[in-house]
């Protein structure tokens, strides 16, 4: 009977998470009063945004599951209100949360450039050399924004000096040219020569940027390193012997990735469906032939960021469609650049060419074609039914790209949609 009666009552009692989703608009609003009214209402003063992501290679996030965003605190610094700082940090807001990749409110104020707001997060207590989780603390972002003011007030907070785990300060500093923040720093004893196992001097960071300022005040402090063209000569060594481990392990990829005739099929679906659309601009000039120039060497190293891309160019209701399942697949088969030469058209409207768009005036050597298309290969759903095709294309002033979905009926690959980004 008790619990009835408890059951009752709380179907009563809004929950809080309500109240904190009536929060976080108002935050989005601005509005100071409406604000205070959900903290009394029983909103958290840690009350955090909801998300309900897309899927996503970077993240490995399948979608159409809420998460946890930005928190109301980190909502108010974003949109530099002061008085709502103080208002949730009044309620009981917490000073030190870590968030998203790590970032405390601090920080995320520093970084940010609301230096008002971290001023006065600094003179509250927050903690000032909590590392987010590339390492880097308040005032290796404050070095970098170059406000001498934000780095002082740290250092008499008792910050270290040379920051978390990657750049120093000093380094930040005298690669991007701020002189009062370097001169402060070593004043206050910093060490000329400190950097991180693999990264450069001091003096490198500001040798390699031509900071002639800097290079003479670090210089002066003790500090020692490589020429700019010193280092010029090793980094172009480092990139050879890159390039060479590159080749060799594209050799060995290319053996591991057998094309099938589901992809050949995608392709060419893929292909005729961009000829076939009217409307996409992809044209040298009024008179070219409707042909693609299809490039056979794969585009390779697909990323989170070129998935990210997909995402972002194709809207999110159609990248629900593209599940985690083929994202990941799509970045198995696209780590490195393979050929695509086996591949041999139906359709006498695709041709194929070797040569890639920046290694040649495509414009003179492809002048009869509507478009050349230089693609990855295609990523698909674990039963197979569903696959994605995206590619690089032009002619575009700025770049261009597309994004087919495929779905297999009947033992044969149709388009179910194609999207084309055009960049400015």
């Amino acid at each position: 009977m008790l619990q009835c009666v408890a059951a009752f009552v709380l179907a009563l009692v809004p929950q809080s998470t309500e109240f904190d989703k009536q929060l976080i608009l108002a935050i989005g609003k601005g509005d100071l009063k409406q604000i205070e009214q959900q903290l009394q209402r029983g909103a958290s003063p840690n009350a955090r945004e909801e998300k309900n992501p897309l899927p996503s290679l970077g993240n490995n996030a399948t979608g159409g599951v809420k998460v946890l965003g930005d928190s109301a605190l980190n909502l108010t610094i974003r949109k530099g209100n002061l008085p709502m700082v103080k208002l949730l940090l009044s309620k009981g807001a917490d000073l030190n949360l870590r968030e998203e990749a790590g970032y405390t409110p601090l920080i995320f104020a520093v970084q940010t450039g609301q230096m008002n707001i971290a001023e006065y997060l600094i003179d509250k207590g927050a903690k000032v050399d909590i590392r987010n989780d590339h390492g880097d603390t308040a005032i290796v972002f404050a070095a970098n924004a170059g406000d001498v003011r934000i780095v002082d007030r740290l250092l008499r907070k008792k910050a270290n000096i040379n920051g978390g785990t990657g750049w120093s300060p000093l380094m930040e500093a005298a690669y991007s040219g701020r002189l009062e923040v370097a001169k402060l720093l070593l004043k206050r004893g910093a060490d000329p020569n400190y950097h991180p196992r693999g990264l450069m001097t001091p003096l490198e960071c500001a040798n390699v940027q031509r900071h002639t300022a800097l290079i003479e005040v670090i210089s002066k402090a003790g500090g020692k390193g490589r020429t700019a063209a010193e280092i010029q000569r090793a980094a172009s060594s480092y990139r050879e012997a890159l390039d060479k481990e590159r080749k060799q392990r594209a050799a060995k990829f290319a053996e591991s990735q057998k094309l099938t005739p589901d992809d050949f099929e995608v392709i060419e679906a893929s292909l005729v469906a961009v000829l076939e659309d009217p409307d996409r601009g992809l044209y040298f000039d009024p008179k070219a032939r409707r042909s693609i120039s299809l490039i056979t060497e794969s585009a390779g190293d697909f990323s989170s960021a070129h998935d990210t891309r997909i995402s972002s160019s194709v809207g999110p209701e159609r990248a629900k469609e593209i599940s985690l399942e083929i994202r990941v697949h799509l970045n198995q088969r696209n780590s490195l650049p393979i050929s695509l030469s086996r591949y041999q058209a139906r359709d006498s409207r695709i041709g194929l060419t070797e040569v890639t768009p920046d290694r040649v005036n495509m414009i003179a050597d492809m002048k009869a074609n509507r478009a050349w298309v230089r693609p990855w290969l295609p990523g698909y759903s674990k039963d197979r039914t569903k696959a994605v095709f995206t590619f690089w294309c032009g002619p575009s002033p700025h770049g261009a790209s597309g994004t087919c979905f495929l779905e297999k009926s009947g033992g044969k690959w149709r388009v179910k949609w194609l999207d084309m980004a055009f960049y400015v």
